[in-house]
């Protein structure tokens, strides 16, 4: 299946040029290249992950969609059906990749030295809500029964509810452009965007590894954000010049 083929290359290279954008120099040319690179390769990812979960002969939603046998209730038991994981990260990777970048948008868009928000900006969030919501309800329903995936349900699902939230506050209140440090925003969108997609890649091609090589990857996946996060800082204060 070719478009299967294209979207586990996309999902390999995403990771390549988030690396390349996590360690790369702040506000310099490599950093900028590699997060828009970053950006599209994360919208080809959604889009050929939702055509091929809609596929009956892929996986088990689209049998779940298609079908007449099937219903609503049957989508909640996500540990039945292992795309529903897949579905629920490419939701929330999709949404915090498309609006970390948007933070500088919505500042350069700025006249009045306070923060702007446009129509995508509530279209994304307001898209963001009910899906958050259902899936929040599908890890409190996995995690009741003992579901594999319910823990990883309601931390998502509560880290993109956090998300819209603050969004929507800052769409209405539109606090100052200056005054918040909004290069926090953006990195810890865009590293939990990162993560979602090591974190598919663990899902699909470690979890049958055996359980101590499955401890070692998944250390090595949350340390290399955490020495992003520290030489992000280390080198923000070495860093003059304005914001991009």
């Amino acid at each position: 299946m070719p478009l299967l083929y294209a979207h586990i290359g996309a999902g390999l290279l995403g990771i390549l040029v988030g690396l390349g954008a996590i360690f790369a120099p702040k506000l310099g040319r490599v950093h900028r290249r590699c997060g828009r690179a970053f950006v599209w390769v994360v919208v080809f990812i959604a889009t050929s992950g939702c055509v091929l979960l809609a596929d009956p002969a892929f996986g088990s939603i689209g049998l779940l969609f298609f079908s007449d046998k099937t219903g609503l209730g049957e989508v909640l038991q996500s540990a039945k059906y292992f795309e529903v994981m897949f579905l629920w990260l490419t939701f929330a990777t999709l949404y915090v990749t498309l609006t970390g970048p948007r933070v500088w948008t919505r500042i350069r868009a700025s006249n009045d030295g306070r923060m702007t928000s446009n129509w995508l900006d509530w279209a994304l969030a307001l898209a963001a809500v009910p899906m958050s919501v259902m899936f929040l309800v599908i890890g409190i329903i996995d995690l009741t029964h003992g579901e594999r995936f319910g823990v990883e349900f309601i931390f998502f699902s509560l880290a993109l509810d956090a998300f819209v939230l603050f969004d929507i506050v800052t769409f209405v209140i539109r606090p100052s452009v200056r005054r918040f440090p909004w290069w926090i925003v953006h990195m810890v969108k865009m590293l939990l965007a990162f993560d979602t997609l090591v974190y598919a890649v663990y899902l699909r091609h470690f979890l049958q590894l055996p359980k101590f090589l499955q401890l070692h990857f998944f250390v090595l996946y949350l340390a290399i954000p955490m020495i992003g996060i520290c030489l992000w800082i280390h080198r923000r204060r070495l860093m003059t010049g304005p914001v991009q």
